[in-house]
């Protein structure tokens, strides 16, 4: 079942709002609150988040992850311009440390810069790649997809609310190779 048209989405920002491009080095981002949530909110998040959650559960099968192959470009075409793919980069003690980006969409790289084959931790101010990872982090621990939120209020505007979902991906059906992630940015 296709997502709805782009026109009726709660997605209000394009890369051509100059207010947003580049708002992941805006002062004060990364300073609201952060909350870490199972992909069960995803109804009182709207209609994309649920699309993107019911393809990749359909796609899923009997399977604990999807693959990265289950990532259609021509299915999730309404989303790309706000997905990512993280290559995790694991830790001593077993743990996500940093993440590769090695997808980047359109409005993503306009509201956040493109940071495609960068990691998380070299491209993003502190508080923010520590989201990353923690997320990253607590789907592995989970063994599934999270949900963070956060509303960035802190600063001059534009305000924003951010809703991201990351998905594990994995290559051989148990170690987890890549995240998808997708987000979506109103204005509060």
């Amino acid at each position: 079942m296709p997502g709805p048209p782009i026109a009726n989405r709660e997605v209000l920002i394009s890369s051509f709002d100059t207010d947003i491009d580049g708002i992941g080095e805006k002062e004060g981002y990364g300073l609201g609150d952060y909350e870490l949530h199972g992909t069960d909110v995803a109804p009182k998040l709207g209609a994309d988040f649920v699309h993107i959650l019911s393809y990749f559960e359909g796609k899923r099968g009997g399977r604990q992850f999807n693959s990265r192959s289950d990532v259609s470009p021509s299915d999730l075409k309404d989303y790309l311009p706000w997905v990512a793919l993280l290559e995790p980069i694991w830790g001593e003690g077993g743990g996500v440390c940093d993440a590769r980006v090695t997808l980047h969409g359109s409005q993503a790289a306009a509201a956040y810069n493109d940071v495609t084959g960068k990691r998380v931790r070299d491209v993003h101010k502190e508080e923010v790649a520590n989201r990353v990872i923690a997320s990253l982090d607590a789907s592995v621990k989970r063994g599934q997809g999270v949900i963070g939120r956060s509303e960035e209020r802190t600063g001059p505007p534009p305000h924003v609310r951010l809703n991201i979902l990351y998905l594990p991906l994995s290559a051989d059906g148990s170690m987890i190779s890549h995240f998808f992630a997708y987000g979506r940015l109103d204005r509060l």
